[in-house]
């Protein structure tokens, strides 16, 4: 089962209910442009740096041709008429949405789940579907659960900190392109948010 999430996911364009986000991605199919950027599945950030057709099997087949914006060596090509695929195609958040979701995380919260396997399922699910509330979320609870096993010299199981780090490397990816800052300096930007909005 997902696990619960409370927020205010009504308040943002970008967070929309599963059907009507469904709804949206299928129209986003065939919507993107070469030099477009965009983030892809787990991949993180990437740029469309071309459109090529290749023939496989007597077909002619019509990809994306996408480059990771940290990964210069990767190219993934993406089936233009592959509707699940493009649907792992999405466009990037503006910067103000990014300054309002951020300023919402307290607001944002995911149950943790004992049963190992439970919660393995869920959580690799959040990661998967790349809501960045979610994300945001996962990433919380994740940090939470460390930082209590440190108070008692443990440590987190190696999935969930594998499941940590893909929700850490998708976040700083899109957040740092969008603001025009490093990946490193995400963490502090979000602490600073974070800092502004319990004075106000």
């Amino acid at each position: 089962a997902r696990p619960k999430y409370f927020c205010r996911p009504e308040k943002y364009g970008y967070f929309l209910p599963a059907s009507q986000s469904q709804d949206r991605r299928n129209r986003e199919v065939n919507m993107f442009g070469i030099n477009d950027t965009v983030q892809y599945g787990t991949t993180g950030v990437c740029r469309i740096t071309d459109m090529v057709s290749k023939n496989f099997d007597g077909k002619l087949i019509r990809y994306y041709v996408l480059k990771p914006i940290h990964q210069t060596n990767e190219v993934v090509y993406v089936p233009v008429k592959n509707e699940r695929l493009v649907a792992k195609m999405k466009k990037l958040l503006s910067a103000e949405e990014i300054e309002a979701l951020v300023r919402d995380i307290p607001r944002c919260q995911i149950d943790w789940i004992e049963d190992d396997s439970a919660r393995q399922t869920a959580y690799q699910a959040i990661v998967s579907n790349g809501e960045r509330r979610e994300l945001l979320g996962l990433i919380r609870v994740l940090y939470l659960r460390q930082r209590a096993l440190k108070e008692r010299h443990r440590h987190l199981r190696t999935a969930d900190e594998q499941l940590l780090k893909t929700a850490e490397k998708l976040i700083n990816d899109e957040f740092s392109a969008v603001l025009h800052i490093s990946p490193e300096e995400v963490v502090p930007f979000i602490t600073k948010r974070l800092g502004e909005t319990a004075s106000e």
